[in-house]
C-alpha cells in the first residue's frame, strides 16, 4: 500500500463512516508511523491514534519476531508522532512497559504548558 492509498483510505472511511471517532495505524515499524500520520491527517479530520510495534519483524513461517531495535528510542518516536499530529500513541507487538512509559512521558511533554 502506498501513502496515497493510506490517504485515500482515510478519506473514504471518514466519508462513509460518519460515527467513526478516530483513525490510526497498528503494528507498524516505528520508522514508518510519522509519514502515515501526515497522510491520515491529510485524508480526514479525525483524531489519529498510532500503535507501532517495537521495530522487529514478524516471520510467519517460523512464527518468531526478529531484528534489532530502531535507531531512535520509543519516546523519541512518540514525540515525533505527537509533533506530526497524533492524538494518541501506544504500543503493539513486542512493545514492553518501558515503551509505554516513554510514550506517556512524550504525551505529558506535549500537554505541558509552554513558558
Amino acid at each position: 500500500m502506498t501513502l496515497d492509498e493510506i490517504r485515500r483510505c482515510a478519506e473514504i472511511l471518514a466519508a462513509e463512516r460518519p460515527r467513526m471517532k478516530a483513525i490510526g495505524v497498528n503494528c507498524v515499524k516505528p520508522r514508518y508511523v510519522e509519514s502515515l500520520i501526515y497522510e491520515l491527517k491529510a485524508g480526514c479530520a479525525l483524531p489519529v491514534a498510532v500503535y507501532p510495534n517495537s521495530g522487529e519483524t514478524w516471520e510467519p513461517v517460523r512464527k518468531i519476531w526478529y531484528g534489532g531495535a530502531e535507531t531512535l528510542s520509543f519516546g523519541d518516536y512518540a514525540r515525533r508522532y505527537y509533533e506530526a499530529g497524533a492524538d494518541a500513541v501506544g504500543g503493539c507487538c513486542t512493545t514492553v512497559e518501558s515503551h509505554i512509559r516513554q510514550a506517556a512521558q512524550a504525551r505529558a511533554q506535549k500537554l505541558a504548558p509552554r513558558s
